[in-house]
C-alpha cells in the first residue's frame, strides 16, 4: 500500500452503505494532474469521523482525503488504458474543517499568556536576591573600555 493525500473535488454525492462490520462510505474524487488533466480516485472509508465529514458534502465540494492507495488501470470508452487510484480513506479534511481549525488557532494566539504579559519573560516584580559578596579588589572599569 502507498500512503497518499489526495485533494480534489467530489464527483457525485458520497454514498453511505451498511456492511456486516458496520457502516462505510464510498465516493469519487476528481484530482487535477500536473498536465492540465485529471484522474479519478475511488474512495472507501470505514472511519466514523471520515463518514461524518463526507456525509456533509455534495457534488463538486472540495475535499482532501488521506489514506492507503492502490494504483490500477482501467479502459476508457475508447479502449485506451487510463490510470486510476483506489483509496481507503482514514482522514478527511474539508474547507469547513480547515476554517474551523484556522479560527481555533487564531483564538489560541489571541489568548494572553499565563503571566498576563505578551513576553515570555519571568515575573521580575518579586524582590531580587541580594548578594553579600564583595569584589576582592577595587578596579577602575573605565580603563577596560577600548573607546
Amino acid at each position: 500500500m502507498i500512503s497518499a493525500l489526495n485533494a480534489g473535488k467530489l464527483y457525485g454525492a458520497p454514498q453511505q452503505r451498511a456492511g456486516r462490520n458496520g457502516p462505510f462510505m464510498t465516493c469519487k474524487v476528481r484530482v487535477p494532474t500536473g498536465d492540465g488533466g485529471s484522474t479519478f480516485v475511488s474512495v472507501i472509508t470505514f472511519s466514523a469521523s471520515a463518514i461524518e465529514a463526507l456525509s456533509a458534502l455534495g457534488d463538486g465540494d472540495a475535499v482532501s482525503i488521506a489514506g492507503e492507495a492502490t494504483l490500477r488501470v482501467y479502459l476508457d470508452k475508447d479502449s485506451k488504458a487510463q490510470p486510476a487510484l483506489d483509496l481507503v480513506g482514514h482522514q478527511v479534511l474539508t474547507v469547513y474543517h480547515a476554517g474551523k481549525r484556522r479560527k481555533a488557532m487564531q483564538s489560541d494566539q489571541e489568548r494572553p499568556p499565563a503571566n498576563g504579559r505578551d513576553d515570555p519573560q519571568p515575573d521580575l516584580s518579586a524582590p531580587a536576591a541580594t548578594s553579600t559578596a564583595q569584589p576582592t579588589a577595587a578596579k577602575d572599569f573605565d580603563d577596560d573600555i577600548p573607546f
